[in-house]
């Protein structure tokens, strides 16, 4: 027997012989917050032993503790809506009515069913050791109520959010975006009181290294202490309270048996054995676009697609860690990329996600196999009888909104010329623009001959659309879009939409266009760029003119990486730009904390980064 526990942040194992175990469980579920919740209720309700860990004080974790209340798209059917509607029947009754949901009466429910089903539930408990023969769990080391036990099970559900017993297992892990490994920002959801109705509202506070206790009770102090003063002060709302747990997006992920990207996805490559839909835009906050994945880039900034809907059918591999057996792991830790966890990750998704794991522990454990060689069609049958497998949720790629009154249309891509065509001479050309991505060099004669129209928004979207083929007959154009600051925003999107100056920024670095290079050591170096038009209506921070330096200085990286001729100059002109503070200076006047002031900040870092590769010849 082998035991793994965790010192300092790495792996330690220890060959200990046999073990006596004071328990033994058939499922321990690691974490009862929106994944695990369910899990648990989930196991308990196939008649196996259950017991669920969670080192808070309460179950539901972001949607109860975290004050995140409300769905934001997601699938519909399963377990989690009988929980609903029994913490539903609460409210106005035993419980406040509140918009939204009663976070104590969903904590409540959630708690009275477990029980009722028959899970153990130790709360502010932790697992702090896995016992492991070979590649296969064994049970875990628990600390609760200031005493450490050896429990024994046959398999874990690790809901801990950041993979915390997968990475003690032994498992392979990913974080954040392949860049940078930067994560989503996470929110701070406040309570507040509006007329006669308790109502919330969120921030997105920064990025964490939640691994990391002193950032995380940082990060929780300052989301704690800051708030919109301007908002809660105008008389009309009274801030009731914070929300004790941090909205945390994204952490570290497992490497599975397989992984769902949004590259995949988009290209097609999508699962025929799914075992439920995830339904979202790509949410993937944060402001600091230029440092996302090429797909990422192209999709939310070039094509101004950041809110339209997809439907993405999420296979049970995702949830076996490579290499391991008798451990799954549901909700945010999943198998996922950056990107496509950006998508599927909503509340009705992840609680989804723990009846999944659930239910294919229970075939497991009742058929005396691997989790791998649990069967699909199987498992898709009793998802499917208690609505967690719903294929009326895969709905395709839609325009949506979560607010009542919008129309829903569904999205095709364009085939004929002068479909795409159409599309590119108006306001939204997002749809078209990946459609000439998709269609690469059977459009791109029809884009050239665009190219010389009159009208204004056919020829500057057809040149984009050739920069989005990797085609470069559209240089001249782009370039004339950066110099004159093109100030239009595509209208595509119900929020998010993106402005074509900066777009142009990018799709000429994405072509290595080396002609530019002196325009965009003017926007990076030149203190005037700031009193420019386009920057003057913004107040405290200036988003735009962070977009424009943002994608100048990752353009100009790729200028120098591939002409070396350039490299002197364009470091000299990066290191003029950030070497002080006056760079940030231009941009913020507010608080040095938050969102705004973290990506400035990190701009300043890539860039004096990028500049010592660079004289390295790298």
């Amino acid at each position: 027997m082998i035991l793994s526990q965790i010192y300092d942040n790495c792996i330690s194992k220890s060959c200990i012989g046999n073990i006596l175990f004071s328990e033994s469980y058939d499922v321990v579920v690691a974490g009862l917050g929106t994944a695990g919740s369910i899990a648990a209720i989930t196991a308990a309700k196939n008649n196996l032993k259950t017991l669920g860990v969670e080192r808070f004080n309460c179950m539901g974790g972001t949607i109860t503790a975290g004050g995140v209340s409300g769905y934001y798209f997601g699938g519909r059917g399963g377990l989690y809506e009988e929980i609903d509607r029994i913490s539903d029947s609460y409210q106005g009754s035993v419980y406040t009515n509140i918009r939204n949901k009663n976070i104590d009466a969903k904590k409540y429910a959630l708690e009275q069913e477990a029980l009722r089903e028959g899970v153990d539930i130790r709360l502010e408990s932790v697992i702090i050791g896995v016992y492991l023969k070979a590649n296969k769990v064994q049970g875990i080391k628990l600390l609760s109520n200031g005493k450490v036990c050896n429990i024994s099970c046959r398999i874990i559900i690790d809901c801990t959010g950041d993979a915390e017993i997968c990475k003690m297992a032994g498992a392979a892990l990913r974080r954040g975006r392949d860049g940078d490994a930067k994560v989503m920002p996470f929110t701070s959801v406040k309570n507040f009181v509006d007329a006669d109705t308790i109502e919330r509202t969120n921030f997105d506070m920064g990025r964490v290294e939640q691994s990391d206790v002193e950032a995380l009770s940082s990060a929780i102090v300052k989301s704690g202490a800051h708030y919109n003063e301007a908002y809660y002060t105008d008389g009309k709302h009274n801030l009731l309270g914070i929300m004790p747990l941090l909205g945390l997006r994204e952490g570290n992920r497992i490497v599975g048996k397989a992984t769902l990207g949004l590259k995949d996805y988009l290209q097609g490559k999508q699962t025929d054995r799914p075992v439920f839909y995830g339904y979202a835009d790509v949410d993937k906050h944060g402001i600091d676009n230029a440092f996302e994945s090429e797909t990422m880039i192209d999709w939310f900034v070039a094509c101004n697609l950041g809110a339209l809907n997809i439907s993405v059918p999420v296979p049970f591999e995702v949830m076996i860690p490579k290499g391991l057996d008798g451990i799954l792991a549901a909700g945010r830790c999943m198998s996922f990329d950056h990107d496509m966890l950006s998508c599927v990750r909503m509340a009705r998704d992840m609680q989804k996600s723990g009846e999944v794991a659930a239910t294919a522990a229970y075939l497991a454990i009742t058929r005396n196999i691997a989790l791998e060689d649990v069967s699909y069609e199987q498992l898709a049958s009793i998802l499917r009888k208690t609505g967690c497998l719903n294929d009326e949720n895969n709905r395709g790629i839609r325009f949506d909104s979560p607010r009542k009154g919008f129309e829903i249309e569904d999205v095709y891509w364009l085939k004929g010329a002068d479909e795409v065509k159409a599309g590119l001479d108006s306001d939204c050309p997002g749809v078209a623009l990946w459609s000439c991505k998709l269609l690469g060099e059977d459009i791109k004669p029809h884009l050239i001959s665009w190219m010389s129209s009159k009208s204004v928004k056919l020829r500057k979207h057809s040149a984009m659309a050739l920069a989005l083929t990797d085609s470069v007959e559209g240089l001249p154009i782009l370039r004339d879009m950066i110099v004159e600051r093109d100030l239009t925003m595509l209208q595509d999107c119900r929020k998010n939409n993106q402005m074509r100056g900066y777009i142009a920024i990018y799709l000429v670095g994405k072509l290595c266009d080396k002609d530019i290079a002196d325009e965009l050591i003017d926007i990076i170096t030149n203190p005037n760029e700031q009193n420019r038009d386009i920057y003057k209506t913004e107040k405290g921070f200036k988003n735009i003119l962070y977009q424009y330096l943002s994608f100048a200085t990752t353009s100009l990286v790729r200028i120098a990486n591939s002409n070396k001729s350039l490299r002197p100059k364009i470091v000299a002109a990066l290191k003029n730009a950030f070497d002080d503070e006056m760079y940030i200076e231009r941009l913020y006047t507010g608080s040095r904390w938050g969102c705004d002031y973290l990506v400035s900040a990190d701009l300043k870092t890539y860039a004096l980064n990028e500049v010592k590769k660079l004289q390295r010849g790298k």
